[in-house]
């Protein structure tokens, strides 16, 4: 049965005896929540040092949710063969940063801030590879009435230490093939007939299945109890019967409701999480 320990996300990782397979996060948002007891969720009034998400600046952010895992030589809470999933989203700078580290490009009120972005490079700085990034979009929004486009996705990090090695079987989450099998892609002759074939056999099999794309359409989760931020446990599924194999460690270091241990249960894994709040757990 997989258990949430109250404790640091990165001490939590430090002081785990068994290397997990496997670890899936949705850490908190930068400037979106306050998690605090007896506070309004929705207002962030000052900067709570505890709390990830409170920085005061993007730039610091990353480098803390990086810090997390600290250095790919350091990692022994993973298994060589091991991946960090991370659901991350992004949001629209209130005011103008400057990196103190002068690693980044200041940004400026009102511009994307690109937490993907930064996030990305503050993990490769520490020497892990990135995998691959997936596009979780969201077709059950809020309707609203912004200044720009819609918000309607977030991003899913993968990183590891070697690519080659990472563990990723991909038959395991197949998608069904939006084109018949054997249905023409085009009338293409000549030379360019044999390239068509080929690229029919990722479109769609005899079996209506295809591989895994790098979009995936799922709805967003209804707030549980005292958390707002739960996600589907549809992407921990897909990322659990990819990356691991029955019996091993899944672990989530910002475990809020457990989502992620829920499934990895429901899956036959084992499941260890961390969270600095209980009333969230």
């Amino acid at each position: 049965m997989a258990r949430i320990h109250i404790q640091d996300a990165g001490e939590g990782l430090r002081s785990m005896q068994e290397p997990a397979q496997l670890i899936i996060t949705s850490p908190p948002y930068y400037r979106c929540l306050d998690y605090r007891p007896g506070h309004d969720q929705y207002h962030i009034s000052a900067v709570d040092s505890q709390q990830l998400g409170h920085e005061e600046s993007p730039f610091l952010f990353a480098r803390r949710l990086a810090a997390t895992f600290g250095g790919v030589s350091d990692a022994t809470f993973l298994t060589p063969n091991g991946s960090i999933w991370i659901v991350i989203g992004d949001t629209i700078a209130k005011k103008r940063y400057i990196d103190d580290a002068a690693k980044f490009p200041p940004i400026y009120a009102r511009e994307r801030i690109g937490i993907n972005h930064l996030l990305t490079q503050e993990m490769k700085w520490l020497g892990w590879r990135l995998f691959d990034e997936v596009i979780w979009q969201k077709p059950n929004i809020v309707p609203a009435s912004p200044a720009r486009v819609l918000r309607s996705h977030e991003y899913i990090l993968a990183f590891c230490r070697d690519p080659a090695a990472m563990m990723w079987n991909g038959s395991s989450v197949r998608e069904p093939s939006k084109t018949p099998a054997g249905e023409k892609m085009s009338s293409t002759r000549g030379p360019q007939a044999k390239s068509a074939t080929r690229m029919r056999s990722f479109v769609g099999t005899s079996d209506g299945f295809r591989a895994r794309r790098s979009v995936w359409t799922i709805n967003a989760s209804m707030s549980r109890g005292s958390h707002t931020a739960t996600f589907p446990r549809e992407i921990p599924r897909i990322i659990i019967q990819a990356c691991s194999n029955a019996g091993d460690l899944v672990c989530d270091p910002f475990a809020g409701t457990g989502t992620t241990l829920l499934e990895a249960d429901a899956l036959g894994r084992r499941g260890v999480g961390f969270d600095i709040y209980d009333h969230v757990a």
